[in-house]
């Protein structure tokens, strides 16, 4: 029963943690999505992918290098499918990093599917 409680409760937990993103509680809803992610099962790439997402555009908009990691883990499970920004927003954060290399990798994934983007022809040069 315990086990039905906490599944059931995710949607409600992810729903708080976007609230506090909205109002520009980034930090609060970092953590959030963090403690969300370690209680979704590996089975569930979809809602992983998405919770990762979420909590990289967190840290990316608070400095926080841990959301290089945040995005790596987006991607591995497979947020690209859903969006491809993730590509983007990984290179911008890698790009302030200093880490050019794997930044301008980045990029290029991201426009290979949007060849026109602004943001990731001008992190090329």
């Amino acid at each position: 029963m315990t086990i039905g409680l906490s599944s059931c409760s995710l949607p409600s937990r992810i729903q708080k943690a976007d609230k506090k993103y909205a109002i520009g509680e980034y930090y609060e809803a970092a953590q959030d999505y963090k403690k969300i992610y370690s209680k979704i099962k590996s089975k569930d790439k979809a809602l992983r992918a998405e919770v990762s997402f979420k909590q990289g555009e967190c840290y990316r908009k608070i400095d926080n290098p841990k959301a290089v990691q945040a995005y790596t883990n987006a991607i591995r499970n497979k947020y690209q499918l859903q969006d491809s920004i993730v590509y983007l927003r990984q290179a911008q954060v890698l790009h302030y990093q200093g880490r050019y290399a794997d930044a301008i990798k980045g990029y290029q994934l991201y426009l290979e599917s949007h060849p026109t983007d602004y943001e990731a022809q001008a992190g090329l040069y």
